[in-house]
């Protein structure tokens, strides 16, 4: 009952690797399986659900155990480490009074087993379930029953007769059970409906793939199962377009990207399967298919391997799709010990079968379909689509927000990072962007200089070793195939300031386009500055108060020019390399004219400096607190001759550049 191997590891000298190794070749059979009838699906109709043991599992894993004198004594539920990603409460228990049909009254099972999740329902590592078997000569075949009743063979364990104890492994919480199975014998042909070519893929697995050097037959009988149960079949025909590529100019069908796709996900996925005697792997295949499977994954091995889908049998033979003869039958020998109880087997270099059910791959094939039916976008490698820029695209900031989708081809994409060049040839910092499964769309902060800049993208998912290695995309050869422009006179900016006086509350919001000139450099005498945070303003303010009220007579004044007004050339904020920084330098001045009604003109100033000027006293530096968006407060106590009733002029002003980094 040890005997369990995982794909692409070695363990006890013994290696499974459907997937990493290469997948080999077939032959013969006579029978012309075409003609045969299908059998009639066997299926479950639920009764009455009792539970009768419950248990706590954590990520630790552990056990849940039927209770002894109950049905369910000797059933021992075990979940392996990393089976749950959560402490999660399980129950154990049985069906009672529900109703097989289609199946033979000698095989008919004793027991419905059912295992429910209070939380999580699909684990992370295989469970496996044993229990008591004690019958001489009939081996247990195991399936889980489907919500709509239909029997899917499981992945059973060697049956151990001195003991007494079978068993398979589950990937999910379901309802489970076994029939007992005898080998077939007689005339009998099972065949339920599964066609090479209708329903397998048309291209030869032979055709090597650079993700899966060693050939994708785990991929392509899993996904051509899949399809079959749930879309019908009819693969041969479908999915033949070619899907180009512009990362690295090879050209391959749409079917080829499903199967290394598909294997990919399936191979990685880490599934276990057991090394079972060729008697019972022969009856696992034969109950599967009596009781209406339309096909059974197995893989052969011996000397190599290679992944099928069992489709029929006779006495003595097992009819395949083998994806390395696409459109063909193929079959395996078999012959079964007068008693039953040992098997030989052979096809072709092979003498070993192993029932692998249907091992759950790690990126759904639904997933998989969905980009197939949209052509994979025309890019069998990686189609990276912008979506919140357009090539070229000439931006106002100099750190910008890159939304985009990524859309994978042969190998799922799980993480991309992007990188700018700028226009000197060297690079800002590369942003990394994980992908969870299913998700496709990508946003990422990046910051720019003036000029060209060009966006690097690099996307990254995993081959056959499980390692992450870069899988070329679209974007990722041509350095010019996506560029955003700064212009190299500056970003855009705003200026906001609120000023009150006795003569009320102006404000004002100005648009400016920020220009960087600043230096380490002394200035004649006026102090050193810091680099890149000396701004040259252009732009307008807008009034935004467009009446007040007259403080000598209280008759309103009303703004009489325009409202708006173009900021004066060269006012030039910078700030002082001090602890802590202190802005200085700044001058700002505006008139806007107001008519009052009782016949003043009064000329509303809104005057702003930290050093001497003609109009106000010199005030003291501002301290700044964020050079991203700097603001300070300011108090003035304004000329009379100019202003008679204005008094103390006070103000808060805001400046929003962006940085040049």
């Amino acid at each position: 009952m040890d005997q369990l191997v995982k794909r692409l590891v070695f363990l006890g000298g013994v290696v499974l690797g459907l997937a990493g190794a290469a997948c080999g070749e077939s032959g013969g059979g006579g029978i012309d399986w075409a003609a045969q009838q299908a059998a009639p699906p066997a299926g479950y109709t639920q009764g009455t659900q009792s539970m009768l043991a419950q248990a706590t599992i954590d990520p630790a894993g552990g056990t849940l155990e039927g209770p002894a004198g109950s049905p369910l004594e000797g059933v021992v539920v075990t979940f392996p480490a990393g089976a749950v990603s959560a402490p999660t409460v399980f129950h154990l228990g049985h069906d009672q009074g529900g109703s097989f049909t289609n199946i033979p009254a000698g095989e008919q099972p004793a027991l419905v087993l059912v295992l429910e999740s209070e939380g999580q329902r699909e684990f992370g590592a295989a469970l496996r379930i044993e229990f008591p078997f004690t019958e001489p000569e009939a081996y247990p075949v195991p399936f889980y029953i489907t919500p709509e009743g239909a029997l899917r063979v499981l992945e059973p364990l060697p049956l151990d007769r001195t003991s007494g104890r079978a068993g398979f492994l589950t990937w999910h919480a379901s309802n489970f059970t076994w029939k007992n199975t005898l080998p077939a014998s007689g005339d009998s042909i099972y065949f339920n409906g599964f066609r090479p070519g209708n329903d397998g893929f048309s291209f030869a697995n032979t055709i090597r793939d650079e993700y899966a050097p060693g050939g994708r037959c785990v991929g392509i009988a899993a996904f051509t199962k899949w399809y079959k149960l749930g879309h019908g079949g009819g693969l041969y025909t479908m999915f033949r377009d070619i899907v180009p590529s512009e990362a690295m100019e090879r050209s391959i069908t749409a079917q080829e990207v499903i199967a290394t796709r598909a294997h990919l996900s399936t191979a990685l996925a880490g599934a276990e399967f057991a090394v079972l005697p060729p008697a019972q792997a022969v009856v696992t295949i034969q109950g599967a298919l009596m009781a209406g499977e339309v096909a059974v994954q197995i893989g052969v091995s011996g000397n190599g391997e290679h992944a099928l889908l069992a489709i029929g049998f006779s006495d003595n033979q097992i009819a395949v799709y083998d994806s390395n003869w696409p459109g063909q039958w193929k079959a395996i020998d078999y012959a079964f010990s007068l008693d039953g109880k040992t098997a030989t087997i052979k096809y072709g270099t092979w003498n070993q079968v192993n029932v692998m059910g249907d091992p759950p791959p790690i990126e759904g094939f639904a997933a998989i379909l969905q980009d197939a039916q949209a052509g994979f976008h025309q890019e069998n490698q990686t189609k990276i689509e912008i979506t919140s820029h357009q090539n070229g695209e000439e931006v106002s900031e100099y750190e910008v927000q890159l939304e985009g989708k990524l859309e994978s081809g042969q190998v799922r994409i799980e993480e991309v990072r992007v990188q700018v060049e700028y226009p000197d040839g060297t690079y800002g910092e590369e942003q990394t962007k994980t992908l969870a499964l299913g998700q496709k769309d990508f946003s990422v902060p990046l910051v720019l200089v003036a000029g060209e800049n060009r966006i690097r993208f690099k996307t990254s998912g995993k081959d056959m070793s499980g390692a992450l290695v870069d899988i070329p995309n679209d974007k990722s050869k041509d350095e010019t195939k996506f560029v955003l422009k700064l212009p190299p006179e500056g970003p855009q900016g705003t200026f906001d300031l609120v000023q009150t006086s006795t003569l009320g509350t102006f404000q004002i919001h100005g648009q400016v386009e920020l220009f960087y000139n600043g230096q380490d450099d002394p200035d004649g005498g006026n102090g050193d500055y810091l680099d890149y945070v000396q701004w040259t303003m252009r732009g307008s303010a807008f009034m935004q108060t467009p009446s007040f009220i007259n403080p000598d007579d209280g008759t309103p004044c009303v703004l009489t020019g325009p409202g708006e007004q173009p900021i004066p050339a060269g006012v030039v904020f910078r700030v002082l390399k001090e602890d802590p920084l202190k802005a200085r330098w700044l001058n700002f001045q505006l008139i806007w004219p107001y008519e009052c009604e009782g016949g003043d003109s009064i000329p509303v100033v809104v005057n702003y400096q930290t050093r001497q000027g003609t109009m106000c006293a010199q005030f003291a530096d501002v301290e700044i607190t964020d050079l991203q968006a700097p603001s300070g407060s300011f108090t003035m106590d304004c000329m009379q001759a100019l202003q008679p009733a204005i008094g103390t002029v006070q103000g808060t002003w805001t400046l929003h550049p962006r940085q040049n980094p």
